[in-house]
Formats: C-alpha cells, structure tokens, sequence
C-alpha cells in the first residue's frame, strides 16, 4: 500500500499546482490537507480526499472559468 499512497501524493502535487495555478482556493486548500494527512502516514487522508466527491458544491461541480473569479486566458 505504500506504493500507492506514495503515487497518490503525487498525483495530488500536480493536482494542487493546477488549482493554484488557476486560483481555486478552496479546493487547493482541501487536497492539501489530504495531501498532508497521507504524508504523515495517516490513512484519514483518503477519507478526506473521497469526501470532495459527490453532492451539491463538491469537487465534482467545479468549473473553472473567469466569471468565477479563476485565473484563465
């Protein structure tokens, strides 16, 4: 399982530089935290991470574009 934690850390470095980089605050700050919770080793962060998906306003709805205040040409 190590191994998978460790590609899922990576794949949430790059998902949090591109929500940076396009000025998503909220959801750059809530796979950070999972990002975080997984590189100490706690499991929780998985838990967090599966809790952005599904329902009204979750990361599933986000739609990155001008008139929502994100940082696109």
């Amino acid at each position: 399982m190590e191994k998978e934690v460790g590609e899922l850390i990576l794949v949430l470095d790059e998902l949090i530089a591109f929500l940076e980089r396009h000025g998503e605050a909220h959801w750059q700050d809530w796979m950070g935290r999972s990002r975080r919770l997984l590189e100490a080793r706690d499991l929780s962060g998985v838990t967090r991470l599966l809790g952005a998906y599904g329902g009204m306003g979750s990361f599933n709805d986000l739609y990155l574009c001008p008139e929502n205040g994100h940082a696109i040409e």
